[in-house]
């Protein structure tokens, strides 16, 4: 489909993307790559404005892990243990469910979705 704006034309999407260019798995050992195709009546400055959001996005992920790892040091020094034992712990279920462990556990999986984002952005390469 057609999507006109900033003077760039989104002609063809072969598939469904968030910000970030995630791989899909075709085979074990087998990955491709997502790709968005754009086409632009000034593709310098399109490619210079990509790159920006680019680089904001990765700036706004580092904040994020920052701001993630500080909770779960915070976590890991009110516990007495590390985040790695915990959640191993936590899965097996001998932990318990206290709403604190809960949110060290979603803090965890928020590190981890955030460290992927991150890479996977860093990955995104721009071809003219």
């Amino acid at each position: 489909f057609y999507y006109q704006r900033l003077g760039f034309t989104v002609i063809k999407f072969e598939c469904v993307l968030t910000f970030t260019l995630i791989p899909r798995i075709k085979r074990l050992t087998e990955v491709t790559m997502s790709r968005i195709v754009i086409e632009s009546e000034q593709p310098e400055l399109l490619a210079g404005l990509l790159r920006g959001a680019i680089s904001h996005q990765l700036h706004l992920i580092q904040i994020g892990l920052c701001k993630t790892e500080q909770r779960l040091t915070s976590f890991e020094q009110k516990h007495g243990m590390n985040t790695d034992s915990f959640y191993r712990r936590y899965n097996q279920g001998t932990l318990g469910d206290a709403l604190d462990y809960m949110e060290w556990a979603g803090e965890y999986e928020t590190l981890q979705r955030l460290r992927e984002q991150y890479r996977q952005l860093k990955d995104a390469e721009l071809c003219s």
